[in-house]
C-alpha cells in the first residue's frame, strides 16, 4: 500500500470517527474492525480497492448517522428536517452490514451475527428493528450511489420489497 493510499485510508477513518460522539465510536470502531477484517481477509482487493470498500463503508456509518440525526446538509441523501429518533448505533451497523454483504455475500453468516450482536444493544424492540430498517435502506441507497463510480467489480443489489426486511435477518 503506497502512502498516499494508506494516508487516504487513515484520514478517512479518522474523519468518521470524529463525526460521532464517544458512545457512537464503538459501533463505528466495532464495523471498522468487522470490515477491514471482511475485507483484507478476503484476499481478493489490491490495496487501492480495500480502502475504498473501507471508505464505502465507513461513509454509508456517517451519512446514516448524520441522517438519522438530522445534521446536514448531506452530499449524498436528503436530510429530514429533524432527528428521527431512531438509535443511530444499530442504524449505522445495519448500513455497514449492507454494504458489506453486497461485496462480501460468502460472508453473510458472520456478518449477520455481527449485525445480531450491535442491534443487541438497543432494548426497545420496536426502535431496534425500525432502525435496522432505516440502516438497511440507507446502506443500500448509499451503496448504489458509492459503488456506481468505484471501479470496484460490484454486485448489482436485488430488488427489495417490504417482505424482504423481515427475511433478511436470520
Amino acid at each position: 500500500m503506497s502512502n498516499r493510499q494508506m494516508l487516504f485510508l487513515r484520514g478517512s477513518l479518522a474523519a468518521v470517527l470524529m463525526v460521532g460522539s464517544l458512545a457512537r465510536a464503538d459501533v463505528i470502531s466495532e464495523w471498522n474492525a468487522i470490515a477491514l477484517d471482511t475485507v483484507t481477509g478476503s484476499g481478493r482487493y489490491r490495496a487501492y480497492e480495500e480502502s475504498r470498500v473501507m471508505a464505502m463503508v465507513n461513509t454509508a456509518m456517517s451519512e446514516t448517522i448524520n441522517f438519522n440525526e438530522g445534521r446536514g446538509p448531506s452530499r449524498l441523501l436528503v436530510t429530514p428536517p429533524s432527528p428521527l429518533g431512531a438509535s443511530s448505533d444499530a442504524a449505522a451497523a445495519a448500513a455497514a452490514h449492507y454494504v458489506l454483504v453486497q461485496f462480501h455475500p460468502e460472508r453473510k453468516a458472520n456478518l449477520d451475527a455481527a449485525l445480531q450482536r450491535s442491534l443487541a444493544q438497543v432494548p426497545d424492540e420496536t426502535k431496534r428493528e425500525g432502525s435496522r430498517i432505516m440502516g438497511m435502506n440507507l446502506g443500500m441507497n448509499l451503496y448504489a450511489i458509492l459503488s456506481s463510480d468505484s471501479g470496484i467489480a460490484v454486485r448489482a443489489p436485488r430488488s427489495l420489497n417490504a417482505w424482504d426486511f423481515a427475511e433478511s435477518m436470520p
